[in-house]
């Protein structure tokens, strides 16, 4: 958790915007945030291929001291049980490399935001294909035809009272198309 707060400060320092970082994170980023997106994942690939090593510098020192509380709290507590011994335990955190952890978080980060930027570019071509514009009439027309055949059932409408055919099939019945007429 500390690794990220730190890590996305950072991003924050080098342009990335703290908001669309989030909308990302949580999948509410939407076509308007493409330029902020686009922005981003420029930064990021440039951090992701060469990560400043004063910062990196400054990740490994911050997880050091990190590591080093929490081992010194473990050395006061008499009750903690070790899966390890308790001074193999203790090296291993003082030995914790904050390093590849900063370097894998610079990543997922990096590869959210490709993500949502590439889907961006499929809506943005979806758009301008018109491709989209079809799938939403053909939705929209689905959804009338629907919502039209509720209301005239609830209604009693005969759907059966006019034959497929009725140009050379007269109806059966004259009076349920009068009805069907009626409730039109």
């Amino acid at each position: 958790q500390n690794v990220r707060k730190q890590t996305e400060e950072y991003f924050v320092k080098q342009g990335v915007d703290p908001t669309v970082m989030k909308k990302v994170r949580e999948g509410t980023s939407d076509l308007s945030d493409l330029p902020c997106v686009r922005s981003a994942v420029g930064i990021l690939t440039r951090i992701a291929s060469a990560a400043p090593e004063q910062f990196l510098v400054e990740m490994s020192f911050y997880g050091k001291a990190l590591a080093s509380i929490h081992a010194r709290k473990l050395q006061m507590n008499p009750n903690f049980t070790y899966f390890m011994s308790k001074e193999n335990t203790i090296n291993s955190l003082r030995a914790f490399a904050n390093i590849p952890l900063t370097q894998a978080h610079i990543k997922l980060c990096l590869g959210m935001c490709q993500q949502t930027y590439e889907g961006f570019i499929v809506s943005v071509r979806s758009l301008l294909s018109g491709s989209q514009k079809r799938e939403m009439t053909d939705w929209w027309l689905t959804r009338i035809e629907t919502n039209v055949q509720t209301f005239l059932v609830q209604r009693h409408y005969d759907f059966a009272a006019v034959p497929t055919d009725y140009i050379t099939e007269p109806p059966v019945d004259m009076s349920k198309v009068k009805e069907n007429l009626n409730i039109l």
